[in-house]
């Protein structure tokens, strides 16, 4: 359960990469959003625990449906393999999208 969540938590965050450089046009930009998304969202995930501010943004982190449900102890979580896939959609959805209005001919 724990490798195929984090499976699609990494799948996720780089098809949100691929998004990203495809609407901007810069490999870079794509990468360098995903890492910092990726960062920012699991201090937010390891402090929101403890500092009460941070318990609202907590479900907008991919961390928090990786290893919310504690699948090594736990098992699958529907909800959060649900989340997980519906990520990992909307990025396909978006990056083929973005990617779609680029004018490659130039």
């Amino acid at each position: 359960a724990v490798c195929v969540q984090m499976g699609l938590m990494c799948a996720a965050l780089g098809l949100g990469a691929q998004a990203v450089a495809a609407a901007s046009g810069r490999r870079v930009v794509g990468i360098a959003a995903s890492a910092g998304y990726t960062f920012v969202s699991y201090i937010v995930y390891g402090l929101s625990a403890t500092v009460h501010p941070l318990s609202y943004v907590r479900p907008f982190t991919l961390w928090r449906w990786y290893l919310g449900g504690d699948p090594l102890t736990s098992g699958f979580g529907i909800e959060e393999l649900l989340v997980l896939a519906g990520v990992c959609i909307a990025m396909v959805a978006v990056g083929t999208q973005a990617f779609r209005r680029r004018d490659l001919h130039a």
